[in-house]
């Protein structure tokens, strides 16, 4: 194990994710950071359009966590390689808005849904570098 992939374990685990989702979160996020360095994925932060609802607390309560920039967001992230698509929407973070934690742990989520796509992508863009390599 890498330095590298030993520190996003730990991140995550100090995040509360389970030790066998942890290590397989941090490969997900390592191959979607190492795909985007390629310009072979992308990870996007929109503001979501939906309102939103938690279904705990009252309309007023939420209004006032918003606007005290207790909450922020909410937010739709997408991350995508090549045709695979992953999303996630209503994702309302604390006040350090997408520099949240949550937000590395949600990415790494949603590589971890298009793997497989990510592998492939990756591979396609490093072995057409490889066997076409820039004059």
């Amino acid at each position: 194990m890498t330095t590298q992939l030993r520190n996003r374990y730990a991140f995550l685990r100090a995040q509360g994710e389970a030790a066998t989702r942890a290590l397989s979160l941090a490969r997900s996020e390592e191959l979607l950071d190492r795909a985007q360095s390629e310009g072979v994925a992308t990870v996007e932060w929109l503001d979501d359009d939906f309102p939103y609802e938690h279904g705990f607390y009252s309309d007023d309560e939420i209004r006032a966590k918003f606007a005290s920039n207790e909450w922020t967001g909410p937010y739709y992230c997408v991350v995508t390689a090549g045709d695979a698509v992953a999303s996630l929407g209503g994702i309302v973070v604390g006040p350090r808005n997408l520099n949240d934690p949550y937000c590395r742990v949600v990415e790494a989520e949603l590589a971890a849904e298009i793997e497989t796509d990510l592998r492939e992508t990756l591979s396609d863009a490093l072995d057409s570098r490889t066997l076409c390599p820039a004059l």
